[in-house]
């Protein structure tokens, strides 16, 4: 169960860290701006990049709700 514990404590980390630059946005962008200089980004994200978002997290709970199951011996 290990393996468990990590995926909650990433998760929550994660969740964290996605509240704070909600409440915060202004941060991302101080954080991404010099990653954007150097790789010639632009500063706004893609409609695309929401959809790719949106796409995964709808994969997620698809496969969360009716994916693989392992089986006990």
């Amino acid at each position: 169960m290990p393996s468990k514990t990590s995926l909650r404590i990433l998760t929550a980390l994660g969740a964290l860290v996605f509240v704070y630059f909600v409440m915060y946005p202004e941060d991302a962008k101080a954080i991404t701006a010099p990653v954007a200089a150097v790789l010639e980004l632009s500063q706004s994200p893609s409609p695309w990049l929401y959809m790719l978002v949106a796409v995964g997290i709808v994969t997620w709970g698809i496969v969360r709700v009716w994916g693989w199951r392992e089986t006990r011996r």
